[in-house]
């Protein structure tokens, strides 16, 4: 039996919001399925079993007019669109024309619909072929009416009877009462009136009207065969035209879906598409060549760095909720291959931000309001009105802030969510479990089944109802503990101005964790004050005013008068005690209240100084948090407590209940340093290996790795779930201590705590309080020997014979972890103490011979490179009087008159001079690169005045004679040193030697980067031969503190390899944040040296690492004195991608190109050479060298 046109017209009203796929739009279509079989019985029983015997033209005018028509009527007002009306009717007449003049030869023009069941079952696929194509093209009439709020009414309408039971089927027996008495063609007349009149209306004058007009019209007689001609023969098509054809539908009916997906939900189905197909990517790749010696790969080492990099590429594309999954993975990837804990410690938690037009649709959104009157804040400097900036201060993959002030002066934090998280919530955490599947599969770790619970929480973290709820419990918890009031502090939540997707809390001043320089420097803000706003200090120096003009999009006053007039001061405080009161808040949390904070990274901390000169803590971002139940938090205190007295029997009874295998390991994992307790049949297994069994090739070991945190994991139904954030907690708290310098003893305060909840939680009798008071004089007793450690480690890192407490005890679980196969990388946690300005780094390892320090050099560096691109390094090799003595003669330099200066200009030179007319500026681009340069010279931003700065320019000392002279080679040739300064002998000596040093550095930091790419550290061995090595004098004047378009140089990237920067005190150098969308000032430190990428590790990496804009303003009101050094490597070397950062599917990015070629045309960009000279120049000829 056939479904009638006009009917399925009625069903595509109801699921044309499916352009707007959403979960409702869904059901709809699963509520349409089996539903056709219903309405072919009910068709059979109202009318063709009462003996009606309808042709398609009956049928389809007669469901037209009384059932398409009014259901379109009907739709189009409770849509409030009845301008639509027509443009829908018209649509269903022509995709029903479409389908009749396809289909309806099949039924022989008039022949009745319930004659036989096999034709009409070929009219049936016939429809099924062309209802879509003949409704593909009305899309954009259907896709404006679609939204999730139809989609639900609908819905409710399908899963009701009153369609499919009442309206249907009345119509079907409304048409079987007249069949009998309609002439073949009076339904023209039926039709022009029913199109005006409801069904139920025409019942009591169809027969009247049947019969007035029964006399009329005579049967139709069908015509005779020799009437209709000659038969024509069926069109036929190739098989290739016929795939051609399928090819276009299938891409028409990809493009439509894509574009419905990007337009209308934030690409969910895309980004799902991607997860599922890498998801199989990889499971083939495992299964075929994860075995000791893969058919497809050189080592199963290649197998996971492949797949790791592949891991990373989904993660960074799909970004969301992606990142905080790659984060939460993170927490435990120790049971990963390093390759993948690598690739983990890269997943940052930040996004570009939204532009404004989002943010406001979110807001106006939740509120039904603008932003101005929800905030009370105006855009256009509107009198008694706050303001707020549009730019946001901070982004990241769920939501982004932003500063505003309110109408009372009150300075808030709004964060706002993402407006496309809210759609794409669902699909990633499906796709989440779907991988998290995959990957249990694949590394055989019990680990499926903690999913959920992640899954809960992750979708918690994005209802910022949730986080303001814990903000104030959390506020409720510090106040009411005596021991923490004075010394935490949560910001307030202004609760009339959040919602599920917007949370304004107070704005704090303060220092984030991970700026220890600013931390300890000494204080500038005066006698008896705090930092701004904190305890009663004003936010705004007296006599400053907060109303200043906009900068850049920002109108938040900088707040920084505290750091001195050179912005060189601090908070002043104890890195020991800021420690402590960490370590106290986050103990109290697991062991006192059992409500725990678990994203306690650097950026969630900020340090603020009490007008008493101690620190207080600030916790922002509330949004994971986990309960522990009370019998739960006891055991944990009492777990704790067992740990640190060797308590065996209590510690075995404990772990055995949480499903745990092997107390040792998991001891281990908790204390975070070896765990020497226990029955010691770990450390026994271990020594009792062979050393050729200790050196196992990687495939049994890393089936021992995954035997190894099983035993962890052990029964996953009795594993306690809490216990994966916990560890998070710990791990990052961990971390904490060890980025500052490991100040405090950790392990200790934690024990302390432990045993104190035993002591004075409300749970416990009276009794077991008294009992456990005794113990817990007992345990203090006992804890004393982690104090005998703890300062042990003090004295060998005063001595600098090794790292902190946390250092030597994380180098103690990596032997350990790598005896029992499991790889222990401190760098999945080293995302979280990324800094807002570029780190410093302590180069001295390179010199050492501890292993363990060149390993933590080589991954600091690395993130560097990949986060900022810029780095400080200090304790170089390079000495402290060289240094002074360069500076000196610098100044000694361009403090001589121009007219003296300008005698040096590099076009002076006599083979520049024969050159003149092709290199068109008194810069020699393509030659020696040597001498004077004059104000303004270069010019990076085109719109700025040039660059106000000057320079002298010197490299290796070669003779005119030399091969690479005489080739041309960029950047080789004489050095021009000058007479006329102080002392000219002096000023060549200590060029040349310094020029010699900083060569040597220059080597040793291209070495770490190799090894930071997982290369031999000689790999760039023929690049640094005989090497393009520029040394820069540069001078910059003061310049107008009010001057928006001046610059000491411009924003710019380097063209080389890399660049050491000797700066003096004065400051003024900027790095753009990329988090941020901000520049960041680089604070200089004494000595040291900012080191940046050029853009050839760029080209090498294939973009990996970061060549990085920065620029310098001189605003100081004095002069400023710098010594960059450019490193750009032999000029004849090929850069070229490097294998292992060529990308799996698009390969390299950049074509390759010389030294010589690449660094020749940048400098003509800045120089304002023309392409003609550039062109000529590099049509010399060069020869072989």
């Amino acid at each position: 039996m056939k479904l009638s046109i006009d009917c399925l017209l009625v069903l595509l009203l109801f699921i044309s919001p499916i352009a707007a796929i959403g979960t409702s739009c869904f059901k709809v279509v699963s509520a349409l399925v089996g539903r056709p079989t219903h309405l072919f019985n009910k068709f059979q029983s109202e009318i063709c079993d009462a003996g009606c015997q309808p042709t398609v033209p009956h049928w389809d005018l007669w469901t037209r007019n009384n059932t398409f028509v009014p259901a379109v009527r009907s739709l189009m007002h409770r849509m409030n669109v009845p301008h639509k009306e027509e443009a829908l009717l018209k649509m269903g007449d022509d995709v029903a024309l479409t389908i009749k003049r396809s289909c309806g030869p099949m039924l022989g023009g008039g022949t009745h619909i319930c004659s036989d069941a096999e034709t009409l079952a070929g009219f049936g696929n016939c429809f099924k072929r062309n209802f879509l194509k003949a409704s593909i093209k009305h899309l954009p009439t259907l896709i404006p009416m679609a939204s999730e709020d139809s989609c639900k009414e609908q819905l409710r309408f399908l899963e009701g009877d009153e369609l499919w039971e009442e309206t249907i089927p009345q119509n079907m027996r409304d048409y079987a009462k007249v069949c009998d008495s309609l002439g073949p063609f009076e339904h023209e007349e039926l039709s022009s009136m029913a199109f005006a009149t409801h069904s139920r209306s025409l019942r009591p004058i169809f027969r009247p009207l049947q019969l007035r007009h029964a006399s009329q019209f005579q049967p139709l007689v069908p015509p005779s065969p020799s009437s209709l001609g000659k038969p024509t023969a069926a069109k036929t098509y190739t098989r290739t035209r016929k795939w051609l054809r399928r090819l276009f539908y299938a891409s028409l009916a990809t493009g439509v879906a894509y574009g419905i997906d990007s337009q209308f939900y934030a690409s969910s189905l895309t980004r799902t598409a991607r997860t599922f197909s890498l998801g199989l990517l990889v499971a083939i790749d495992y299964k075929i060549n994860f075995r000791p010696n893969p058919p497809l790969a050189s080592s199963i080492a290649a197998v996971h760095a492949r797949n790791a990099e592949r891991l990373s590429d989904l993660l960074r594309h799909n970004g969301g909720l992606y990142l905080k999954m790659g984060q939460a993975i993170a927490m435990q990837s120790a049971i990963l291959p390093s390759e993948f804990q690598h690739m983990f410690s890269r997943m940052f938690d930040d996004a570009p931000q939204n532009d404004w037009k989002e943010v406001e649709k979110v807001i106006r959104e939740d509120f039904g309001k603008s932003p101005e009157e929800v905030f009370g804040v105006s855009f256009t400097g509107e009198s008694g009105k706050g303001v707020m900036e549009r730019k946001a201060r901070a982004s990241a993959s769920v939501a982004q802030v932003h500063w505003a002030r309110l109408q009372d002066g009150s300075e808030v934090a709004i964060k706002i969510q993402k407006r496309e998280i809210v759609q794409q919530l669902a699909w990633d955490l499906w796709a989440f479990k779907v991988v998290t599947l995959i990957y249990s599969n694949l590394f055989d770790i019990p680990f499926y089944s903690l999913v959920p619970y992640i899954s809960e929480r992750l979708s918690l973290e994005t209802d910022f109802v949730n986080e303001a709820d814990n903000s104030e419990n959390m506020a409720k918890l510090v106040a009411g503990e005596p021991r923490l009031r004075d010394r935490v502090y949560i910001p307030r939540v202004y609760r009339e101005l959040s919602s599920k997707r917007v949370m304004t809390a107070e704005w704090v001043e303060g220092v984030r964790l991970w700026d220890k320089q600013a931390i300890t420097r000494p204080w500038r803000g005066g006698w008896r004050e705090g930092s701004p706003g904190c305890h009663g200090t004003p936010l705004d120096q007296p006599g400053s005013s907060a109303d200043h003009r906009p900068r850049a999009g920002k109108l938040k006053p900088e707040r920084d008068y505290w750091r001195g007039h050179n912005n060189r001061g601090g908070l002043g405080l104890s890195l020991k005690e800021v420690m402590t009161t960490m370590v106290d808040l986050f103990s109290a949390q697991m062991f006192l209240w059992g409500y725990v904070h678990c994203d306690p990274h650097p950026g969630n901390i900020f340090i603020r100084r009490k007008p008493s000169g101690q620190p207080e803590l600030v916790l922002i971002d509330h949004g994971l948090y986990i309960h522990m139940e009370p019998g739960f938090r006891h055991q944990y205190a009492r777990f704790w407590k067992a740990l640190l007295t060797f308590d065996n029997r209590t510690l075995g009874e404990i772990v055995k209940g949480w499903g745990v295998t092997n107390p040792d390991i998991f001891a281990s994992a908790t204390l975070m340093r070896p765990y020497s307790g226990g029955d010691m049949s770990t450390q026994r297994g271990i020594k009792g290996l062979s050393k050729s069994q200790r050196a196992e090739r990687s495939y049994e070991m890393q089936q021992a790795a995954r035997k190894a945190i099983r035993d962890i994991l052990g029964d996953e139904t009795k594993w306690p779930q809490e216990l994966i954030f916990i560890g998070r907690n710990l791990r990052i708290v961990q971390g904490n201590n060890q980025f500052l310098g490991s100040p405090v003893n950790r392990v200790k305060i934690t024990g302390i705590w432990a045993s104190r909840a035993l002591i004075e939680s409300p749970d416990l009798s009276l009794v077991e309080k008294m009992r456990n008071l005794g113990r817990h004089f007992v345990f203090r007793i006992v804890l004393f020997s982690t104090d005998i450690f703890f300062y042990f480690t003090k004295v060998r890192q005063f001595l600098r014979m090794g790292g902190g407490m946390e250092d030597d005890l994380e180098a103690q679980m990596q032997v350990m972890a790598k005896d029992m196969g499991v790889e222990l990388n401190h760098e999945v946690f080293e995302g979280y103490f990324i800094m807002d300005e570029p780190p410093i780094i302590d180069f001295g390892p390179f010199y050492g011979t501890d292993h363990i320090a060149k390993e933590h050099l080589v991954l600091q560096i690395r993130q560097a490179c990949e986060r900022f691109g810029f780095f400080q390094l200090i304790n170089h090799g390079i000495p402290a009087d060289i240094q002074a003595a360069i500076l000196r003669h610098s100044s000694d330099f361009f403090n001589l008159p121009l007219e003296v200066k300008e005698r040096y200009d590099q076009g002076n030179h006599p083979i520049i001079q024969r050159d003149s007319k092709k290199l068109r500026s008194s810069k020699d681009i393509g030659g020696f690169n040597r001498g004077y340069e004059r104000l303004r010279a270069q010019n990076f931003e085109k719109r700025t005045k040039g660059d106000l700065k000057e320079g002298f320019y010197l490299g290796k000392d070669l003779p005119l004679d030399d091969d690479y002279v005489v080739h041309r080679r960029f950047g080789q040739g004489p050095n021009k040193y000058p007479a006329e300064v102080s002392d000219p002998k002096e000023f060549k000596r200590i060029m040349d030697e310094y020029h010699d040093l900083m060569i040597d550095l220059a080597v040793a930091i291209m070495q770490v980067l190799a090894q930071t790419l997982g290369l031999d550290q000689s790999v760039f061995g023929d690049f640094c031969d005989h090497p393009v090595s520029i040394l820069r004098l540069l001078h910059y004047p003061p310049q107008e503190g009010n001057t928006d378009l001046e610059r000491g140089i411009g924003a710019h990237t380097d063209f080389g390899a890399a660049t050491m920067l000797l700066q003096d005190e004065t400051g003024g150098l900027q790095v753009w944040n990329n988090v941020s969308s901000d520049w960041v000032d680089v604070t200089p430190v004494p000595g040291a040296y900012v080191v940046n990428l050029g853009n050839m590790m760029m080209q090498w990496t294939n973009d990996r690492y970061l060549s990085n804009l920065h620029r310098v303003i001189n605003k100081s009101g004095t002069e400023r004195f710098s010594v960059p050094f450019f490193f750009s490597g032999n000029p004849n070397f090929t850069i070229r991608c490097l294998p292992n950062c060529e990308d799996s599917v698009l390969g390299a990015k950049y074509p390759p190109v010389t030294v010589h070629e690449w660094m020749a045309g940048r400098y003509a960009d800045t120089y304002g050479t023309s392409k003609k000279g550039i062109e000529e120049m590099r049509r010399e000829p060069r020869g072989d060298i």
